[in-house]
């Protein structure tokens, strides 16, 4: 057995137990007033079993209030909350045959019970306290000698009571509830704003949350495109059997028709349009019930929409963090990246001990080309170049558009003779890629084997690319940096 709710936090538990004391104070009057207002005649046995069963109740949830007042221990788990909750319906049906009466004076003791399993217990907590509480009403009924057509009427008409109690609150409290909890739910999904994640990292965050949604066994996420459909997240976690849901039919449904679609015991919600294809987000609410069919489309239709603005933003995010650190001509990184990056590769050169080289590279007489063939064959040109360059990289390497016609690249835990042999190859790619026969670049490189300040290097670099242009253009020179003495000193990378 288990809570039907596991938010039930401090004050919301502390505020029950309450109530509850509350509704055992109702038999205090009724017992002073059988045996001293208004003398009635008792049988003793089953008054002192109240007062036992009520008692031991009583003492258990000023026990359990004093404990949450002065620590967080909670000693009412779910199976002491049914327990205590069935003595306290046991404890009224002993009062009412000591008292000897069978009409309503100790049914709303009897509601009480029944609303509180409805509140906070799942669905074997309701279904077991109502059948107990019924044979208490039917027991009590009984022992206190009605019998045929009275003792029919009698409990019938009690009976009803409870059951309409149970009734009302399954159907419509625990609505309210779920409700509640959905949209409290749903809040985070529409609040989320980690700038820092990307839309796969950030399902990681959601799916979870998903998967506490009321009736949610199993929340899986998959994306859909030209190239297939895979599934990227799963909660609990991914199962071979996930595999199915692939060619399930109603995941394309779903896509085409931009709206929730249920198959079974699944409902299958468009998510919007990441960058690997189509989002789906598919529900399990494991066994089908008649109240699960009547919530499934609703809570598909209230998730789609906040999922699928979750998803734009989580993208224009991302979009506004790559137009800043992108060049929007080439694809490149930009200045901005270059910077932060080199600072980041001058302190690890210092700490590794394996040096960082830096290049600078300009297009020869591009002022020519373009004043020859228009600024659109330039910018074509420069996009060429960039995609040459990118073409010999490693991925640790980071190449940037310095600005105009001039790059920067990076080459971490790279010698100078294995930067100078890399540049001579990119030389060699730029002068293949026929661009009108017009276009060679120059490069100049230096190297550094401990932190230095970026402007620094940067200028070392920068002077090497001029020794470059000023003694005949399409061709790579260095300068060596205060490290090294002598560039044979160092062996070939």
């Amino acid at each position: 057995m288990n809570f039907a709710y596991d938010n039930i936090g401090k004050r919301h538990l502390l505020t029950g137990i309450w109530i509850a004391l509350a509704g055992l104070g109702i038999e205090i009057p009724i017992v002073i007033d059988l045996t001293i207002i208004k003398p009635h005649p008792i049988r003793v046995g089953f008054l002192l079993g109240d007062v036992v069963f009520a008692s031991s109740v009583a003492i258990l949830l000023i026990v359990q209030a004093l404990l949450l007042r002065k620590t967080d221990r909670i000693i009412l788990t779910p199976i002491v909350v049914f327990v205590s909750t069935c003595l306290t319906a046991i404890a009224t049906g002993f009062l009412q045959v000591a008292a000897g009466g069978s009409d309503l004076l100790f049914i709303p003791i009897l509601s009480l019970c029944m609303l509180y399993l409805t509140l906070v217990g799942d669905t074997r907590m309701r279904r077991y306290g109502l059948v107990l509480i019924v044979l208490v009403i039917l027991s009590s009924t009984w022992l206190t000698g009605l019998r045929s057509r009275q003792f029919i009427s009698a409990a019938m008409l009690n009976s009803s009571v409870v059951v309409i109690v149970f009734l009302m609150g399954s159907l419509g409290v625990t609505s309210v509830i779920e409700s509640f909890s959905t949209e409290s739910l749903l809040r985070k999904i529409t609040d989320f704003d980690d700038q820092s994640k990307s839309i796969l990292e950030a399902l990681d965050f959601i799916v979870p949350i998903i998967a506490e949604l009321p009736y949610v066994y199993k929340v899986t996420a998959l994306t859909s495109s030209k190239q297939g459909t895979s599934i990227i997240s799963s909660f609990p976690s991914i199962m071979p059997e996930d595999t199915l849901l692939i060619d399930n039919p109603a995941l394309f449904l779903a896509i085409k028709s931009v709206a929730p679609i249920r198959s079974g015991s699944k409902i299958f919600i468009p998510g919007g349009v990441i960058e690997t294809g189509d989002l789906i987000l598919v529900l399990d609410v494991g066994k089908l019930t008649f109240k699960k069919r009547l919530r499934l489309q609703e809570l598909g239709q209230g998730l789609m929409t906040p999922l699928i603005h979750f998803t734009a933003r989580i993208q224009h995010l991302n979009q506004l963090e790559l137009t800043a650190k992108t060049d929007p001509l080439t694809g490149l990184s930009n200045r901005r990246v270059l910077f932060e990056r080199l600072e980041v590769e001058l302190t690890r050169a210092e700490r590794s001990e394996k040096g960082l080289s830096i290049a600078m590279m300009d297009l020869d007489y591009f002022k020519v080309y373009n004043d020859t063939f228009g600024h659109q064959s330039g910018d074509e040109a420069l996009k060429v170049v960039a995609s040459v360059l990118s073409m010999r990289l490693r991925s640790q390497d980071l190449l940037s558009r310095y600005g105009g016609e001039e790059f920067c690249l990076l080459m971490p835990e790279t010698t100078l003779n294995g930067a100078l042999k890399i540049l001579e190859e990119l030389r060699v790619m730029i002068n293949e890629a026929n661009l009108l026969n017009q276009i060679t670049i120059s490069s100049g490189v230096t190297h550094t084997f401990g932190y230095e300040n970026s402007d620094r290097v940067l200028k070392r670099a920068d002077d090497a690319l001029y020794n470059s242009k000023k003694s005949g253009r399409n061709k790579v020179s260095f300068l060596s940096g205060p490290d090294i003495a002598n560039l044979s000193e160092r062996p070939l990378g």
